[in-house]
């Protein structure tokens, strides 16, 4: 008794571990106590050894269903994690692996499968189907069923031929166990025909009982059904989805496509354009300079021009200029040998206006000024001759 005692203290240590969230200790505390355990052939049948058993298992498969569902904390499979729980390091390899040591294990403690309490097998099945491993569950609960011992199937007939109101704990916990492989694992795997099987050519189950399990069966066939098709649909929305996005980046990079060509031929335009300006304005500008150089070439021409007539008429006057300066010096030489001085007065002044009106102003004619200077050379002599 007082080994029992020691393994109920490990179990109630292992309790405080798993309320307190202590989810290693606990399992550790676990492993201690069913180590501690006699097994089953040296085992007596004692109800407290028996009870004490299940609890631990019942805990330890809690401890592992809670620690390995648990969203605050990143579960890694590490060879201390396995030590924790009392398993092989090849049990890390992956979370199938590390459930089915557990069940190994399980599995060892009883014996065999079937001897294995039908409440434990719930919640092995529960700690698969959070896992998302149903195959795993499959395994166990078809290796359960198929080793039930002789006593425990006689019992479970009993109980199902049975009209009493008081339902005994161990048919119970079968037919939660058959809820669960029906209702739950074989539709996870995707075989509702087996499910259906199980159901229907099982003899331990009541007529209502299958009709029961029948309709959840195909409740559960309805909902996946409906999620198939919400997938499906979800599926085709995002097609959709990517389809038009798709299509709207298609149209958006031709559309910048678009703008960059109308933005080149703008360009195109702007530059044409500002080459025909630069054109102009150096035409414009060759013209203006023509403009400025054709005035000053008509001046020039113009200003040779007539000086060349002016040369010309001075040419064509000379030979009349000079009769006339010789019929001038006669009728001078006539008039001063008749010794007239008030005619030759009148004569220059007469001729000093005729050169006046007929030429520019404070300008006298050649043939003038020679006649002006052949009387002041008269005028000289005739006052030199008076005064000798």
């Amino acid at each position: 008794m007082v080994h029992l005692d020691t393994i109920q203290a490990q179990y109630n240590k292992a309790l405080r571990y798993f309320l307190l969230t202590k989810y290693s200790h606990a399992a550790t505390s676990c492993v201690k106590a069913l180590d501690q355990l006699p097994s089953l052939d040296n085992q007596d049948d004692s109800l407290t050894t028996t009870t004490l058993r299940f609890q631990l298992w019942l805990l330890y498969i809690n401890v592992a269903s809670t620690l390995l569902s648990s969203p605050s904390q990143s579960i890694v499979l590490t060879t201390r994690l396995a030590k924790q729980f009392g398993l092989p390091s090849t049990s890390t390899q992956s979370m199938e692996h590390f459930c089915l040591a557990i069940w190994e294990r399980l599995v060892k403690d009883c014996g065999e499968a079937g001897n294995s309490d039908p409440r434990l097998v719930c919640a092995y099945l529960t700690l698969t189907l959070k896992q998302s491993i149903p195959t795993m569950g499959r395994q166990a609960a078809e290796q359960w069923f198929a080793t039930l011992p002789d006593s425990t199937i006689d019992h479970l007939t009993l109980q199902a031929q049975s009209s009493t109101t008081t339902t005994d704990i161990y048919y119970a916990s079968y037919l939660q166990v058959v809820d669960l492989y029906a209702s739950r694992v074989l539709p996870d795997c995707g075989d509702l025909e087996s499910a259906r099987s199980f159901v229907e050519y099982n003899s331990f189950l009541s007529d209502e009982k299958k009709e029961a399990l029948m309709s959840l069966i195909q409740h559960v066939q309805d909902n996946q059904q409906r999620q198939a098709e919400r997938k499906k649909q979800l599926e085709q929305q995002r097609k959709e989805e990517a389809a038009a996005a798709a299509r709207q980046a298609a149209l958006e990079k031709e559309r910048q496509e678009q703008n960059a060509r109308e933005l080149q031929e703008r360009k195109k335009k702007e530059a044409i354009l500002q080459q025909q300006r630069h054109q102009q304005q150096q035409q414009q500008q060759q013209q203006q300079q023509q403009s400025e150089q054709v005035p000053s070439i008509s001046s020039s021409s113009t200003s040779t021009t007539t000086s060349t007539n002016a040369r010309s008429l001075s040419k064509q006057s000379t030979p009349g200029s000079d009769r006339s300066l010789t019929t001038v010096k006669a009728w001078m030489q006539q008039l001063q040998a008749t010794g007239s001085a008030a005619s030759v007065g009148v004569l220059v002044v007469f001729f000093a206006i005729l050169g006046l009106l007929k030429g520019p102003r404070g300008y006298l004619t050649t043939a003038l000024r020679t006649i002006m200077e052949k009387l002041w050379q008269t005028a000289r002599m005739g006052t030199k001759v008076t005064y000798m």
